[in-house]
């Protein structure tokens, strides 16, 4: 999972959705995995968040769970439990710990595995084991992507690898919703002033934009995606430039690779 938030006002917002799709998104490497139910995976991510902040004093902040092998996953039928070995990538990219799940019916009368439909009341999760890297300080922080890109943005950069993916989500929140029209026509402007321009470069080193449109409302915010194309991360540098315009009255963009 690649994630990059810009804070359009500099002023912090925070969403809170109960079954964001988003939310999940750590879990990806146990849902390819395993193909759990629904409600398993539902439970498991509110369970193990909830007790991780309890453990460790901070917010959540699990990127990613990485499954080594998939006969890490254990079944222990005298105690009717399972546990389930893993790396996690924390906070920041490239940073990874250990982990041991485990799970197991509150009733302790069957043993539960993934695809297995539960409720709240029938299953409990535990980090059996739980061990964060060690960060290193402050001052060794990475370059400023916005700086690199020529822009003029303030920003709090979660995961800076992936940018160069050529199709991304903007999922953005406005002040005025009745612009998502406008500004909907403002991109597909652009993505033909950009292919015209593509088309009439003699030295053929600006590429094509293929993408750029309203996709849908999720939630309350407006969800925007592009394709990069051959235009590479100019294509993005046009989008975020676009983003930054203050007449659009854009509180904060989440992007994603989609």
């Amino acid at each position: 999972m690649h994630r990059i938030f810009l804070d359009m006002n500099s002023i912090p917002t925070h969403t809170s959705r109960l079954m964001d799709k988003r939310e999940f998104r750590w879990l990806n490497g146990f849902d390819f995995g395993y193909n759990p139910s629904k409600s398993f995976l539902k439970n498991m991510n509110n369970a193990l968040r909830k007790e991780y902040t309890e453990i460790t004093g901070n917010d959540f902040d699990v990127l990613f769970m990485n499954i080594v092998d998939p006969d890490d996953l254990i079944y222990l039928p005298a105690e009717l439990t399972a546990t389930l070995k893993a790396r996690i990538e924390v906070q920041k990219p490239t940073y990874w710990g250990n982990c041991l799940i485990g799970w197991r019916s509150k009733n302790q009368d069957r043993l539960i595995k993934p695809e297995d439909d539960v409720t709240e009341d029938e299953i409990e999760f535990k980090w059996l084991e739980l061990s964060l890297p060690v960060f290193p300080e402050e001052s060794q922080k990475k370059p400023d992507v916005a700086k690199r890109l020529g822009l003029s943005l303030t920003y709090t950069l979660v995961v800076e690898s992936g940018i160069e993916s050529q199709d991304l989500e903007f999922y953005v929140q406005l002040k005025d919703s009745t612009i998502v029209e406008r500004l909907a026509e403002r991109f597909g402007f652009l993505q033909e002033q950009w292919n015209q321009q593509a088309d009439q470069d003699i030295s053929r080193t600006k590429g094509y934009l293929h993408q750029f449109y309203f996709d849908r409302e999720e939630d309350g915010e407006y969800v925007f995606r592009i394709d990069m194309g051959s235009a590479g991360v100019e294509g993005l540098k046009l989008a975020l430039n676009e983003f930054n315009d203050p007449a659009w009255r854009i509180q904060r963009v989440e992007i994603f690779n989609s």
